[in-house]
């Protein structure tokens, strides 16, 4: 059955009946298995986009020094890639040089990949995530069964459908590529 997830509301709900637990109507229900499932949702959400994504990785990025020297990154940066990565270093709040001094005095480019809130991910990525977070809650709650399997077979349909746009976003095939459409005539001749 394909559940609809608008919200983080939607995505406890597919967990708790996962769990073979009543839905509820509002997160701010006082509910055990709520404190297993919201953490375990937002860490499933940050260690998916981490990988970076085409809808949230953006480069190339100019980050400027503040008054004070420092190059600060914005809080929902979840990782900075310097483009002059021998020379800087990105440790979470701040741009270092490598030899550890906050003062940069220098605009900082590079790659920026954020988070972003649940409700603003697309579909297959909202799955995705709360099929990941069910597994783990699950897994920890009831252990491995057949439930267990079909939900880490639905994250695992939701994250080839995340590849696979990712790839389609990025133009990373080689379908449209000059050099592979004159092998293909070469072949054909």
């Amino acid at each position: 059955m394909q559940y609809r997830l608008d919200t983080i509301l939607d995505a406890v709900n597919l967990v708790l009946r996962k769990l073979g637990e009543p839905p509820i109507g509002t997160l701010n229900t006082q509910y055990p298995s709520l404190d297993l499932i919201l953490p375990a949702l937002d860490e499933a959400q940050r260690n998916l986009l981490t990988e970076g994504w085409w809808f949230n990785t953006f480069e190339p990025v100019t980050l400027s020094p503040g008054a004070d020297g420092r190059v600060t990154v914005p809080p929902d940066t979840l990782v900075f890639e310097p483009t002059d990565a021998d020379k800087y270093l990105y440790t979470g709040t701040f741009i270092r040089t490598l030899n550890g001094s906050l003062i940069i005095n220098a605009s900082v480019e590079g790659r920026r990949v954020v988070n972003i809130p649940f409700e603003e991910l697309p579909p297959m990525v909202r799955t995705a995530v709360a099929y990941a977070a069910g597994v783990n809650v699950y897994a920890s709650d009831v252990g491995v069964d057949d439930i267990y399997n079909a939900m880490a077979g639905a994250y695992a349909t939701a994250y080839r459908e995340m590849g696979a746009t990712h790839t389609r976003q990025r133009n990373f095939t080689s379908r449209h590529k000059k050099r592979v459409n004159r092998w293909r005539y070469q072949l054909r001749s």
